[in-house]
């Protein structure tokens, strides 16, 4: 038919098979991006770290309180301390107590939790007066 421009029933399928190609092509590249995400989310990520156990706490308390007495900061050392020892002991006396001491170096032996949530530290410490 001259000066008919419509689509044939061929033309209108073969339209329809590209288009669901392609509409086919975009779900799976979606789904592919989104398993990727999904990977670096829970698989490659790095995870934040985890607290520091009481153990590691114990330990860097002590050494906190030990390099405070070798920079002679006696205040922040004994901020350090528990309020029952505070509260036996008035920080002029426990300054004095270091009067004559050089350094300290301190070596952990052991840190064991216990049962009821605190620790056993058993250290070293070499004081050179």
């Amino acid at each position: 038919m001259p000066g008919f421009y419509g689509t044939t029933p061929a033309t209108a399928r073969t339209r329809g098979r590209v288009r669901n190609i392609v509409l086919v092509l975009i779900l799976f590249v979606l789904l592919l991006a989104s398993g990727a995400i999904a990977v670096y989310l829970f698989i490659i990520r790095p995870s934040t770290p985890s607290p520091p156990t009481p153990s590691q706490q114990a330990q860097v308390v002590l050494q906190q309180f030990y390099d405070n007495l070798n920079k002679r900061d006696y205040q922040s050392a004994y901020n350090l301390l528990g309020q029952k020892f505070q509260q036996g002991q008035s920080f002029s006396n426990f300054a004095g107590g270091y009067t004559h001491t050089q350094h300290d170096d301190i070596t952990f032996d052991s840190i064991t939790p216990l049962a009821d949530g605190t620790v056993k530290v058993a250290m070293n410490p070499e004081r050179q007066s």
